[in-house]
C-alpha cells in the first residue's frame, strides 16, 4: 500500500494518522475506528475495553522499575467534524479523507482534515507501540461523539480508568499547556408554525438571497474574533426588509453544525412586482455594508441576489409566524456575551447559532452555548428559557457538560514545567480556553469515585479546525511526540 505520508517522522505517528484518515469517523459513525483500535490492542497483546458508544480504553502495563510511578491517562476523541467545499464530491460515510503534504503541513483537498482529534488518536497509538520507551502504566482513552453529544466521555465506565495524571491531547499547541476550559450545552429551539399561506403568481416575483464566503471556524476558540455568522446576518437583512416593503418568507436555511461558526445562509422571498426595485436596492445596500463591516474578519463574504418569475402558486409563512421567527432569531444571542479578563481577550460565555431549518409545521434553530463559569452558564440558560417562552418557542437542551475548573500550581503542572524546560531549555506557557475538551468530564468522573487526578492538555499544532482549511504541522508532530516520550519517562 502506497502511503501519502511515507518518510515523515515520527514514522509510526504518521502511519497511524494516515490509517485513521482512511477510516470514516464522522461523529456518530465511530464503529469502524473502534474496530481498528480493538484490533491494535489485540495485535499488541494489550488489555482493551470497548463500550456500546464505541469508546475504547487500552491499557499498557508499566515497564520494570516504573511500577510505583503515577499511572498516566492519554486521552483523545475518535470522531471528527466533516465539512467540505461546495464543489468537492465526497461521501464522508465511506470515502477516505483526501490528504496531501504542503510544506510543513498535512492538509486535505477541499475537506476538513480531522486532525481534531485524529492527531491525538495517532499519537497515543504511536506511544503505545513504542516498546523501547520507559513508562508507568499508560491508558489510552479514546472517546466517541465528542464533537456532538460528548456521550462517549460521559458514559465511559469510570471503573476502567486508572490514571492519576491525565494528558488530554485535544489541544492545538505544543508550547502552551491548557489548564482549564469551558463547559457547554446544545439547544434546539423549536418554533411551531401554522399552515402556510398561498400566494398567486400573478404580479409576483421570487427573490433568492445567497450569503456565503464567511471565514467560519471553531465556535469556541474563534468566537471572540467577531467573524460573520450567516444565520444572524441573513436574519438582519430580512428584518430590515420588513421596513422597506411587504414580502412573504418562503424558506430559510443556514449552517450545518452547532460547533462551527456559520459561513453561509440562504433565503427565498416573494414580493409584488411593484416592490421589487425597492427590495433589490435595499439588499444591494446591505451587501455593500456587510462587505465593509467584515472586510477584516471575513474578506470573502458575499451576498448574491437572484430574481425569477413564478411558474406556480407559492406558499409563504403566515405573517405572524414570519414575525415570530425573525423576533426569535434577532433576540437570540450570538457571539461572546461575557469576558474573563478586563483586556477582553479571554471569552467567558458565548453562543453560536449553528443551523436553521424550515420544516412542515416547525422551524428549528440549533445552537451551542459555551461557558468557563458554571454560574454564568446557568444564568444564560435561564435567560434562553425565558426568551423562548416569550417568542412562543420550545428550548430543548441536551449534552450539558460542566466546565473544567482551573487548579493553580498543581503537582502535575510543576512536573510538566520541569521536564519541558530540561528538554527544550525554556519554560512552557500555561493558559485557559473557551474551547471545550472532555477533560472536565473525566476529572469529574474520577472525583465522583474518590480517585484523585490532575490534568493538563497539550497537542500537535493545528489551524482552522472544523473547516476545509484545516491543517496540521508536521514539525509540531515530531516535537509533541518527543515531548510526550519525555513526560512518560521522567515525570515522577
Amino acid at each position: 500500500m502506497e502511503r501519502v505520508l511515507a518518510g515523515l517522522e515520527p514514522k509510526k505517528f504518521f502511519e497511524y494518522f494516515e490509517d485513521i484518515c482512511r477510516i470514516p469517523h464522522e461523529s456518530g459513525n465511530e464503529a469502524g475506528i473502534a474496530d481498528y483500535l480493538v484490533k491494535f490492542a489485540e495485535d499488541h497483546g494489550l488489555e482493551v475495553q470497548r463500550d456500546a458508544f464505541n469508546s475504547v480504553v487500552i491499557t499498557k502495563p508499566a515497564t520494570p522499575g516504573y511500577e510505583e510511578r503515577k499511572p498516566i491517562m492519554l486521552q483523545g476523541h475518535t470522531d471528527m467534524v466533516c465539512v467540505k467545499e461546495d464543489d468537492v464530491e465526497i461521501d464522508f460515510a465511506k470515502d477516505p479523507i483526501p490528504i496531501y503534504i504542503d510544506g510543513d503541513f498535512v492538509k486535505a483537498r477541499g475537506t476538513s482534515l480531522g486532525a481534531d482529534d485524529g492527531h491525538a488518536v495517532a499519537m497515543i497509538l504511536a506511544l503505545l507501540d513504542n516498546d523501547e520507551l520507559k513508562h508507568p502504566l499508560i491508558q489510552g482513552v479514546f472517546s466517541a461523539t465528542e464533537e456532538t453529544t460528548m456521550a462517549g466521555a460521559e458514559n465511559i465506565d469510570g471503573r476502567w480508568l486508572k490514571g492519576e495524571y491525565l494528558f488530554g491531547l485535544d489541544w492545538s499547541k505544543d508550547d502552551t499547556f491548557l489548564l482549564s476550559c469551558c463547559g457547554s450545552s446544545e439547544h434546539c429551539f423549536t418554533l411551531p408554525i401554522g399552515d402556510r399561506e398561498a400566494v398567486a403568481r400573478e404580479g409576483k416575483v421570487k427573490i433568492h438571497l445567497d450569503l456565503f464566503g464567511g471565514e467560519g471556524g471553531h465556535s469556541g476558540k474563534d468566537i471572540g474574533r467577531y467573524r460573520a455568522n450567516g444565520n444572524k446576518l441573513m436574519t438582519s437583512i430580512l428584518a430590515g426588509l420588513t421596513e422597506v416593503a411587504d414580502y412573504g418568507l418562503v424558506d430559510f436555511i443556514g449552517g450545518n453544525q452547532t460547533n462551527v461558526i456559520t459561513e453561509w445562509a440562504k433565503a427565498d422571498i416573494i414580493c409584488a412586482g411593484k416592490d421589487k426595485d425597492a427590495i433589490l436596492a435595499y439588499v444591494k445596500k446591505m451587501g455593500e455594508e456587510l462587505t465593509t463591516e467584515f472586510m477584516l474578519t471575513d474578506p470573502n463574504l458575499t451576498l448574491v441576489v437572484e430574481e425569477e418569475a413564478l411558474a406556480d402558486e407559492v406558499k409563504v409563512l403566515a405573517e405572524k409566524d414570519k414575525e415570530a421567527f425573525l423576533n426569535l432569531m434577532e433576540l437570540l444571542p450570538n457571539g461572546v456575551s461575557s469576558w474573563i479578563d478586563q483586556t477582553i481577550y479571554l471569552a467567558k460565555s458565548s453562543m453560536n447559532i449553528g443551523a436553521v431549518r424550515f420544516h412542515e409545521d416547525t422551524i428549528t434553530i440549533r445552537t451551542l452555548v459555551r461557558s468557563n463559569s458554571d454560574h454564568d452558564h446557568d444564568e444564560l440558560l435561564r435567560k434562553l428559557k425565558t426568551l423562548a417562552k416569550i417568542c412562543g418557542a420550545e428550548d430543548a437542551m441536551s449534552c450539558k457538560a460542566l466546565a473544567w475548573d482551573y487548579v493553580p500550581d498543581s503537582e502535575l503542572q510543576r512536573e510538566v514545567r520541569r521536564v519541558y524546560k530540561d528538554l527544550f531549555g525554556v519554560e512552557p506557557g500555561f493558559t485557559i480556553a473557551h474551547g471545550q475538551t472532555e477533560t472536565g468530564i473525566f476529572t469529574a468522573k474520577m472525583k465522583e469515585q474518590g480517585k484523585p487526578i490532575q490534568a493538563v492538555n497539550i497537542g500537535v499544532v493545528t489551524y482552522d479546525v472544523h473547516s476545509f482549511k484545516e491543517r496540521m504541522s508536521i514539525s509540531s508532530a515530531e516535537k509533541t511526540y518527543k515531548m510526550l516520550c519525555a513526560f512518560l519517562e521522567n515525570i515522577k
